[in-house]
């Protein structure tokens, strides 16, 4: 006999909004956040493990604008030969306006809209699947694998938030312990306390 239980989980988003930057968001960071009466038991733990640390309340932790030398940076490290979704600008015609101070300054100012306020142009929800052979001639349907083509800009802001961010928690203190591979330790670190663990458990 089997009991089928319906539950209803309230989006995060309703409560602290499509680009998670605000008075709630602000709550939940500094532990003073009252969840809703309807909010479910998951989520209210959720709030109460998202208070900062002491180091992290005293610095300012909210994404700052993205500056020209950072668009500059971002851009010179791409490769040329990048895929992307072809309804966009490539990789060449971004790496190619660092070169301009003008167009840097107009397209750092684009990225930075979507990137202080949440909007999500359109063009950035759009991708294409592109199926490619593991193996030369073989068109076997369980030796090919499909990878996701995104715009070239969007994957330029994926990149500059996902190192921001890894950047702020490793200065909070944020990263778990298990977490070897960062700044300052080494990967090989992990390896061994695998193989102790191994050993002492044989």
């Amino acid at each position: 006999c089997c009991h089928m239980i319906h539950l209803h989980l309230p989006p995060l988003i309703n409560i602290l909004g499509t680009s998670g930057i605000g008075t709630p968001t602000t709550d939940v960071l500094n532990g003073t956040f009252v969840p809703p009466p309807t909010t479910d038991e998951v989520s209210v733990k959720w709030f109460k493990c998202m208070e900062n640390t002491l180091t992290a309340k005293k610095a300012s932790i909210f994404p700052r604008m993205i500056t020209k030398d950072d668009y500059v940076s971002g851009w010179r490290k791409a490769k040329h030969n990048t895929s992307s979704n072809p309804t966009g600008p490539d990789y060449h015609v971004y790496k190619s306006t660092t070169h301009n101070k003008t167009l840097t300054a107009f397209e750092t100012i684009l990225l930075n809209i979507p990137y202080q306020t949440g909007y999500s142009p359109k063009r950035w929800k759009q991708a294409l699947d592109l199926v490619l052979r593991k193996q030369p001639n073989n068109f076997d349907v369980k030796k090919l694998r499909t990878i996701r083509l995104l715009e070239a800009d969007f994957n330029f802001m994926c990149k500059f938030m996902g190192k921001w961010a890894m950047s702020k928690a490793q200065d909070f203190e944020q990263l778990a312990k298990e977490q070897y591979c960062k700044k300052r330790h080494q990967a090989i670190g992990l390896a061994l306390s695998k193989w102790l663990s191994i050993d002492i458990a044989a």
